[in-house]
């Protein structure tokens, strides 16, 4: 992630603000259907909203009591067993007889559905597995036919969608999760800017729900670097995930399905330490190095650090994309991550759709997704600057640390904006005082 410390000062082995656990914040703009107003607040999804795990215990005791005194309520079943999940006071017993109870209470509660749809492709595993996946499939389809403009179970779908192999049904509900108006612009757009930061052809790994689906929703409704392969580590764990993600795209797999098979059959009998994601992705860049690293390979800005720490090259800043070298993985612990300058400020110039940075209608609240995702444009723009100041060119120096400062303010981040503006002034001691009222936005 892209480590900006307090002051924004270096940047090394994946470059975001954002940890695995923000990692599935957005805002969706759809409630869950059978949510009533005399309800406790609803516990949204992760892609929704983060909140701190004492907090999840709290909103646990309140649906507790209101299940209480409402037996009849299958929602109520369903939100309180999601917030026991994110506060992590329940075994997975205890939450799946909640869900069940919830089913039982309401077969027709879109919400049950959903979640049992849900338990078919995250726990789901073993030779029946596939079978599981196409029950869970139904299930989420229920669910939409009863609560049509709710976006929770296209993001499911896909999943189970691409695991059976289902490709152009997946794509279908990649479309709907736009249409349904499951992400902000704010987020729709830093998934383009993902996006087209990848050269032609190119594989970009991600970590999580909103590097994920935006840039994939992105792909299926407007056709934009069908070439990219989107491929998520945390599905990577998955054989069927594995063979068949690369069928999505508008190109060819880095390894054959009977390569990508053989080699999970050998980390099944001796897993070691690592997981079969790692594995598969360190065989993948050996290929590509086979192949005279034909094929760009990067990491989304995202990316968790263990995967990080595993490659053994060098990386790069690419816009919002650290890119796979080939030179070795530098031994100081502390070195800056290298950045191509240039390619990185062209795109934030000529590429990027930034008019949703400083949207007055989205949510810039202290939990949002958007006020985040502008930590990680303010993060690539300082290392341009710091670049920019190597070279002596102060004119670009000015406009990066001014656009950065400009986006953490309005967003919120003023103690950050400040650490910038302090840094400016250390590297450009001549620059004009920066005029902060007019970015102000929070």
């Amino acid at each position: 992630m892209l480590r900006v410390e307090k002051v924004v000062v270096s940047v090394y082995r994946g470059f975001l603000l954002w940890g695995a656990s923000i990692l599935f914040a957005s805002a969706s703009i759809a409630q869950t259907p059978s949510m009533t107003n005399d309800m406790p607040p609803e516990i949204k999804s992760w892609r929704d909203e983060f909140l701190p795990q004492d907090r999840y215990a709290e909103l646990a005791d309140e649906w507790r009591a209101y299940s209480t005194t409402h037996p009849e309520s299958a929602v109520a079943r369903v939100q309180l067993a999601r917030a026991l999940r994110y506060a992590r006071t329940a075994s997975p017993e205890e939450i799946d007889a909640l869900i069940d109870t919830a089913y039982e209470i309401d077969p027709r509660c879109p919400e049950a559905l959903a979640e049992l749809s849900y338990r078919a492709y995250v726990m789901g595993w073993g030779e029946e597995f596939l079978d599981q996946l196409e029950v869970g499939r139904r299930q989420s389809l229920e669910a939409i036919e009863i609560a049509p403009n709710w976006a929770y179970p296209y993001f499911g779908l896909w999943n189970m969608c691409v695991l059976l192999g289902r490709h152009d049904e997946a794509k279908r509900h990649l479309e709907a999760i736009l249409d349904k108006g499951a992400y902000p612009a704010t987020i729709v757009d830093f998934g383009y800017n993902l996006l087209v930061s990848a050269r032609p052809n190119a594989i970009v790994f991600t970590n999580g729900d909103n590097d994920t689906y935006p840039p994939l929703a992105v792909q299926a409704k407007h056709g934009i670097c069908r070439d990219v392969a989107i491929v998520n580590l945390s599905l990577l764990n998955r054989l069927e995930y594995a063979t068949q993600v690369w069928k999505a795209r508008d190109g060819s797999a880095p390894m054959s399905d009977d390569e990508i098979r053989t080699l999970y059959s050998r980390w099944e009998a001796d897993p070691g330490e690592m997981s079969f994601a790692k594995v598969l992705m360190l065989a993948i860049l050996d290929q590509s190095k086979k192949d005279g690293w034909e094929t760009p390979i990067y990491f989304a800005s995202t990316v968790s650090p263990q995967y990080l720490e595993v490659c053994p090259y060098a990386l790069r800043i690419e816009g919002l994309l650290l890119r796979v070298t080939r030179d070795p993985k530098p031994d100081e612990d502390d070195a800056e991550t290298a950045i191509d300058s240039d390619r990185t400020l062209t795109l934030y110039r000529t590429a990027f759709r930034m008019d949703s940075a400083t949207d007055l209608s989205s949510n810039w609240g202290p939990r949002s997704p958007a006020r985040r995702l502008m930590q990680n444009y303010a993060a690539i723009l300082r290392s341009v600057a710091s670049e920019a100041a190597r070279k002596g060119n102060l004119e670009e120096v000015r406009y990066a640390l001014g656009e950065a400062i400009r986006l953490l303010d309005f967003s919120g981040e003023s103690e950050m904006a400040s650490s910038l503006a302090k840094y400016w002034k250390e590297v450009d001691p001549d620059a004009p005082p920066v005029d902060r009222r007019s970015t102000k936005f929070r």
